[in-house]
């Protein structure tokens, strides 16, 4: 079977997850949103166009992610754009033009904030950091028993499984082999023995089983899959899985 590679990164939008991060950032990063606001209408003016520009772009990537695996790495650009933008208000703050309440205020927020980074899991800090399946990812019976059945090849599989997603492998007490992105990492710097290495245990059939979900892997290692194994299966476990065996 020819394998061409068309896109390596196939992780798809889901309004359920949007909501959930655009929950999780509203709440914790409240000071981010209000600093924003502020500074475009105090401080919107030509001189400091390029700054709102920025600001503005950074808040709409963040409050658009809504793909799986989305977590807080996306709000890192958002976060060193407050930092910024705070220290412009700072110098309004504490200038002449306001008194002490307007001061402790400002403190008190952005010790607030500082609370919610600092201590994600205290209540109700934890609350927002949550996953959130109530923004429409309510698993049914059907869904339920396809994981099952997913895990039942796992568990029925005598020696060892390569599972793209780890989870997978550590419920079911397999030991977690191969990472994509790691692999990826190494074929960049010129590192190529350990991905020749793992092409060769996949040649040689060393895994009972591979389960893929997503083709993260370089184009050879798929390739190396196709040779040396056939589909079984395709579990649709809240998301399609390829099941597959050694070949003859």
């Amino acid at each position: 079977m020819a394998r061409v590679l068309v896109t390596y990164n196939q992780l798809e939008w889901y309004p359920r997850v949007f909501l959930g991060q655009l929950k999780n950032f509203i709440f914790t990063h409240f000071v981010f949103l209000l600093a924003y606001a502020y500074f475009v209408i105090k401080h919107f003016k030509r001189a400091n166009l390029l700054i709102i520009i920025y600001s503005t772009l950074a808040l709409m990537t963040t409050i658009t992610t809504g793909r799986e695996g989305a977590s807080t790495n996306y709000f890192v650009e958002s976060i060193a754009i407050t930092a910024i933008v705070l220290a412009f208000i700072s110098v309004d703050v504490f200038g002449t033009s306001y008194n002490a309440v307007y001061r402790y205020g400002f403190v008190g927020l952005v010790l607030i904030q500082v609370l919610f980074f600092a201590f994600p899991t205290i209540k109700p800090v934890s609350f927002f950091n949550k996953n959130t399946p109530e923004f429409g990812l309510n698993p049914t019976q059907a869904d339920v028993s396809a994981c099952d059945t997913l895990n039942a090849y796992i568990q029925r599989a005598s020696g060892t499984v390569l599972v793209e997603n780890p989870g997978f492998a550590v419920i079911n007490g397999k030991e977690v082999i191969g990472n994509a992105a790691v692999l990826k990492f190494f074929r960049r710097k010129g590192w190529n023995e350990p991905v020749n290495s793992f092409i060769k245990t996949i040649d040689n059939k060393a895994y009972d089983l591979i389960i893929f979900q997503g083709e993260a892997y370089d184009l050879d290692v798929l390739q190396a899959t196709d040779r040396a194994y056939h589909e079984v299966a395709r579990v649709n476990c809240l998301g399609e899985y390829e099941v597959k065996a050694p070949n003859p």
